[in-house]
């Protein structure tokens, strides 16, 4: 499109990977015809939107997902039956439009990412060739340094008579360091992920650190030996937190300090001590890859990269400085004038000494670059040069051990420098020197020397010349030696340099030839996606002449159809003609014959009736010609017809056979792909599992060895502790409790009367407790104002009376007592049996049948691990650990623990009475039980910090699956399971009886509603009934005849829809769910009186609430094969939330008041929950995030996170907590 700007490639970095994108798994497709073509529609737009906006690859990947959703369709049975509807709902311009423009985008991609590529190969060619270039100003500078290469070290070299060693190979880049071009190249990659540690001090890297966005500072200060990455994040600057907390998500971590190499990273550096932190000893994070060391440090990035840091002109002051400018600091010994030497009288006995000090000096100026810059001889310097004693000169080797006044300094090492820059003192006396006043000294002036002295040094030299030039050949003859072997050392090194550029010149070659060998796969590919595109159009136009051909048959067929029926009318038509001409003519011939009967006679009228039977012969021989030609035009358009029949059935069978092999074999690839990796992820994740598995079964032995050892002390302590209040409570109630039989009550149980306050308490000799109520008597009902029966039974109270210390017994005697000074006849007479009491009669036929009580269930005691983290916290106030992406487990057990009546329920050991464990060992439903009463007793115990619900989740996922993994779940989903499980596990009903069906659609709505609640309460009958489930009333009736069907259904928790818009209220979310639906299409009722499917009404009434009431916000939605999250905020009530117009059953109590809330924050991707609850002790809100518990206020418990609602019309008061005695 003219004017429009292409943004840059972001989802690829080719077209097999852009195609990658492109596939849809059937799982995501779905059946729904309809629903796809909807959702072909919306890409399509969005397809041509992103072309217009210059985003060719999400138009490419729309484009192509568009087609294939099509193509899709058109293989689905629905579409074969009602193919005109769905062509025209699909149509065929878009389809030719989406591969004319796919087509197109794919040319232009490709162009773009071998255009990228090929950007990317000549980034890495210009790299390659910077370093050779610096490789080869390298290898010219180590040529001149072998070029002045010093006496000593030559001679060293003779002495030992051993040859110069061959030039080591580059050593290979080792593992765990990596360098600066290395760095420098991940850096101008976008797409990869990494961060840059500089563990310098805070000051330093302030002053300057390598400029980039992923380079924070980690001081080497919060770095100590044996530290961790707690430590380490806790003590961070702020400006280094977010990246580091984001180091699970990195490919690289660069570890920089100002020099380290490999080598020096050892055990109890800074770099050793913060990379084993972060790879070995992170239990929290697991990093990608091994951290690297950037090789040399900041110094070598400040050598190669200036420009790319804060400050380049900082100095680092414990690297020393390194001179690369040879030393010239040799000396000259000064027993000889030198002026003398140069400038000698010629003798007899020295006449070639000029000539051998100048050859002398040739091959000083040969082996020396210090020396080359001697001044050539003539009087005048002569006189400045210093004196030389040869006569003290050492022999050869013998100056091996002599010491070196000063080294000479380059930017080496010292061994390097040794064998490349020998020191120049062996030419001299290892005793002189020329430093300070003795170089002055060592050149005369030329105003001392005199006539006198010049005659003195002439004898004295004339007997040591012939000796010094005698040395001077030798050395001549040595310098010529070691001259040759630099030579062929000269020449060795230039063939390894010949062959290391030749092997980089083939390197080139083999990158630049796999350069080629990609461009031409990416060009095959192009070929065959064209190719692909051209057989896609020849197949439509194809299967577009087929349908024309197909047209134009049945065209031709309805053409001679037409005209054979018109044939069929014509040949009638003659018929009936001949029929009445044939009656008209006997007409007439019966006319004739009594004419002629009357005028001629018998013969006139044989020959009329001769002449009408020639007549009839003639008509009757035309009918039947006529009657041969039209069924041999009828056989003959039935041949042609079967003909064209066959024709168009083999050509659509073989349309059909090449169809189905280009369907199969895709569908092979694709089954072969997606195998692939489906094996990938299962090897991987079974190696992930197997880990973890021996981590944690590492990790629960130990947790269980050391729980097991505190239980033990613990239960010894405790038994011991109540064996001593039992026996300190049997010696003092032991003379004033009365045992009182009683047949009625529960085996085990015993009832005693207490003579102190006159009351009587219950003794369970099973548990050895004690208690005021009688075990088995309850109260009926919860409340007066509603008809709900109490789920908590709590016992009867009787009211008690005792006598006051100070009352009088007189009422009851009148004030008159016995006078014991006579003896009590009656009594007496009474003990020695002469009077026997009267004793009711009782008729034992009328006895009752003895009742049986249930008795409690008690779980199978077995250890627990809880692993808590002790400290007293208030009632219902401890956390939940995160076991890892749990917290929607937690959100959702918090919010039920602050249920005061089922908490009540669990905490007074009444759900032993209604357990029910008679369904198995593998019945899920007790087992929930029993491990919910755990965690609800461990939370309202108030001793613990955090506890750890690790067994209450092991047996959710153990009958659940999709809970046993560590993945992120629905809390919705998770809440249903364990309402399920524990009405389940807590139903009186223990065998279900099979109910009949019934028919209720004659009946009024209250007796239908009754009747179905009856019907639902035969098969459960538990607390969680009683709590937590109401009735709705779901209503169907024909748009045709209006006939309606009514149902009553029980509900755990409402589901309500989200209306659209950023803001909306309850109020709207109950409204959109009691709204009616249509039922049409696809999902049309089947009206049992039209007997047909029928376009229906659907809508759903609530009939009856309970008096907990759970509400589920629907926040995951379907938008085609997409499932989104709706953020919207959701205005719900707190303190008053009144449901009566919604409320279609008898009127009851609809106003509740919230308890708790559970929350999601994120996205489908990732996310997290909490929870907010009111605590029922303190009455005030706390906000629960896993193992943190925050006071909050009820002002900030509405938030658009809000996801599931608990709300309630019980005042909820604190639940008592009963220990044993």
């Amino acid at each position: 499109m003219p004017g429009r700007t292409l943004k840059d490639t972001y989802m690829a970095k080719s077209m097999s990977d852009l195609n990658k994108l492109v596939e849809i798994s059937k799982q995501k497709l779905g059946n729904n015809p309809k629903l796809l073509i909807k959702t072909s529609d919306t890409m399509l737009k969005g397809a041509e939107e992103s072309d217009m906006l210059g985003d060719e690859e999400k138009a490419y990947v729309l484009f192509m997902r568009f087609f294939h959703i099509i193509t899709a369709v058109k293989k689905m049975p629905e579409y074969r039956k009602q193919k005109e509807f769905y062509d025209k709902l699909i149509g065929q311009k878009n389809v030719m439009k989406c591969l004319d423009k796919a087509e197109t985008l794919s040319k232009s991609l490709k162009n773009r990412y071998d255009f990228s590529e090929a950007q990317e190969i000549a980034k890495k060619l210009s790299s390659l060739e910077e370093s050779a270039s610096e490789e080869k100003k390298s290898d010219e500078h180590s040529d001149v340094e072998a070029e002045i290469r010093s006496d000593e070290d030559t001679k060293k070299s003779l002495s030992k008579e051993s040859t110069p060693e061959p030039e080591a190979a580059p050593p290979t880049q080792p593992q765990g360091q990596i360098t600066p071009v290395q760095l420098f190249s991940l850096l101008n990659e976008t797409d990869e992920q990494m961060a840059i540690m500089d563990v310098r001090p805070t000051a330093e890297y302030e002053e300057s650190h390598i400029r980039h966005r992923t380079c924070i500072s980690v001081p080497a200060e919060i770095v100590s030996p044996g530290t961790t990455v707690t430590v380490i994040e806790k003590a961070l600057p702020e400006d280094s937190k977010s990246l580091w907390q984001r180091r699970g998500h990195l490919n690289h971590i660069v570890l920089v300090d100002w020099s380290s190499t490999l080598d020096k990273v050892t055990i109890g550096t800074t770099l050793r001590t913060l990379k084993d932190a972060l790879f070995k000893y992170d239990s929290t994070v697991i990093i990608r890859s091994e951290p690297v060391i950037l090789e040399g440090g900041y110094d070598q990035w400040l050598y190669h990269y200036p420009q790319l840091t804060t400050n380049p002109h900082i100095k680092h002051s414990s690297v020393p400085t390194i001179s690369s400018a040879p030393s010239l600091d040799f000396d000259y010994p000064d027993d000889i004038n030198v002026d003398d030497i140069l400038n000698p009288k010629k003798t007899e006995n020295s006449p070639d000494l000029s000539n051998s000090l100048l050859q002398f000096s040739q091959g000083m100026t040969d082996q020396s670059e210090a020396i080359k810059q001697l001044p050539q001889v003539n009087g005048d310097m002569g006189r400045m040069m210093p004196r030389i004693d040869r006569s003290t000169k050492p022999k050869p080797g013998t100056n091996q051990n002599a010491p070196q006044n000063r080294p000479i300094t380059t930017s080496v090492t010292s061994k390097e420098s040794s064998d490349l820059y020998p020191s120049m003192s062996s030419l001299a006396s290892p005793s002189r020197s020329l430093n300070g006043s003795e170089r002055s000294n060592a050149v005369p002036e030329s105003s001392k020397i005199t006539a006198d002295d010049s005659v003195s040094l002439e004898s004295k030299s004339n007997s040591a010349l012939s000796k010094y030039s005698e040395e001077l050949e030798k050395e001549k003859a040595e310098l010529e030696h070691i001259r040759q072997q630099k030579a062929e050392e000269l020449a060795s090194f230039q063939k390894e340099k010949e062959r290391i550029a030749k092997e980089r010149e083939s390197r080139i070659e083999k990158l630049k030839h796999e350069e080629n060998q990609i461009l031409n796969m990416e060009q095959m590919k192009a070929v065959q996606a064209k190719d692909l595109a051209d057989l896609l159009r020849k197949k439509k136009k194809l299967e577009e002449d087929i349908r024309k051909e197909t047209t134009a048959g049945l065209r031709e067929e309805e053409r001679k159809y037409q005209e054979e029926e018109a044939r069929k009318v014509e040949l009638a038509r003659v018929q009936q003609e001949e029929e009445d001409k044939q009656q008209r003519m006997e007409a007439v011939m019966r006319l004739r014959q009594e004419r002629k009967k009357k005028e001629a006679g018998q013969d006139a009228v044989s020959s009329a009736h001769h002449q009408a039977n020639q007549i009839e012969e003639e008509n009757q021989q035309k009918l039947r010609e006529a009657s041969e030609r039209a069924e041999k035009l009828r056989q003959e358009n039935e041949r042609k017809k079967l003909a064209e029949q066959r024709d168009k059935e083999a050509r659509e069978k073989a349309t059909e056979e090449a169809r189905r092999r280009d369907q199969e074999r895709k569908e092979r690839e694709a089954q072969a792909q997606i195998d692939a990796r489906k094996r990938q992820q299962e090897e991987q994740q079974r190696q992930k599992e197997e880990r973890n598995v021996l981590e944690r079964a590492k990790q629960e032995k130990e947790r269980e060895e050391k729980e097991r050892k505190i239980q033990e002390e613990k239960s010894r302590a405790d038994m011991a502790l109540r064996l001593a209040q039992d026996k300190m409570k049997r010696l003092n109630d032991k003379p004033q409790v009365r045992t009182i039989p009683s047949p009625n009550l529960p085996e085990g149980w015993e009832k005693q009367r207490d003579n102190k306050t006159g009351r009587y308490f219950y003794v369970d000799h099973r548990n050895s407790r004690t208690q005021w109520e009688p075990p088995m008597i309850f109260q009926p009902e919860l409340r007066k104002d509603t008809g709900i029966q109490d789920p908590l039974r709590t016992p009867q109270r009787e009211v008690y009376k005792t006598k006051l210390k100070d009352e009088s017994e007189q009422g009851r005697s009148g004030g008159l007592k016995r006078s014991f000074s006579s003896p009590d006849i009656s009594k007496l007479m009474e003990d020695d049996g002469h009077i026997k009491p009267n004793l009711p009669s009782v008729d034992r036929t009328k006895k009752p049948s003895q009742r049986v009580e249930p008795r409690p269930q008690p779980a199978s005691t077995r250890p627990r691990n809880l692993n808590p983290t002790y400290g007293n916290v208030g009632s219902a106030l401890t956390g939940l650990r995160n076991l890892g992406n749990t917290c929607y487990m937690n959100s959702i057990i918090q919010c039920l623990n602050n249920c005061a009546p089922l908490v009540q329920y669990f905490l007074t050991d009444r759900y032993l009475y209604d357990i029910n464990r008679d369904t198995g060992p593998d019945s899920s439903g007790y087992q929930v039980v029993d491990e919910f009463v755990v965690i609800v007793k461990a939370l309202w115990s108030g001793q613990y910090r955090n506890i750890t619900p690790r067994d209450f989740k092991y047996i959710v996922g153990k009958y659940q699956p999709m809970f046993a993994g560590y993945d992120q779940q629905d809390s919705q989903e998770f809440l249903t399971f364990v309402m399920d499980g524990l009405n389940e596990g807590l139903n009186k009903v223990k065998v279900k009886p099979k109910l009949p069906d019934s028919d209720s659609d004659k009946l009024p709505d209250i007796q239908a509603a009754e009747l179905a609640w009856r019907r639902h309460c035969l098969i459960y009958q538990s607390i969680i009934v009683d709590l937590f489930q109401g009735m709705l009333r779901s209503t169907l009736m024909c748009l045709t005849c209006r006939h309606r069907s009514v149902t009553f259904e029980v509900f755990m928790y409402l589901s309500l829809p989200i209306p659209s818009g950023s803001r909306c209220s309850l109020q709207d979310c109950l409204q959109e769910f009691v709204k009616a639906e249509k039922m049409t299409g696809s999902s049309r009722w089947k009206c049992p009186n039209c007997r047909v499917e029928r376009d229906a009404e659907k809508k759903i009434d609530i009939w009856k609430l309970p008096p907990l009431l759970i509400i589920a916000l629907n926040r995951f939605v379907w938008e085609g094969m997409w499932r989104q999250k709706i953020n919207s905020f959701v205005d719900f009530p707190v303190n008053d939330l009144s449901l009566d117009k919604f409320v279609r059953g008898p009127s009851n109590n609809s106003h509740y008041q919230l308890y708790g809330v559970s929350n999601h924050y994120g996205t489908m991707d990732g996310g997290h929950y909490t929870a907010y609850c009111k605590n029922a002790v303190s009455k005030k809100w706390n906000k629960f995030d896993d193992h943190e518990v925050f006071e909050m206020s009820s002002s900030e418990v509405k938030t658009s996170a809000g996801f599931v609602l608990f709300y309630t019309t019980v005042n909820f008061t604190a639940p008592t907590y009963r220990q044993p005695f």
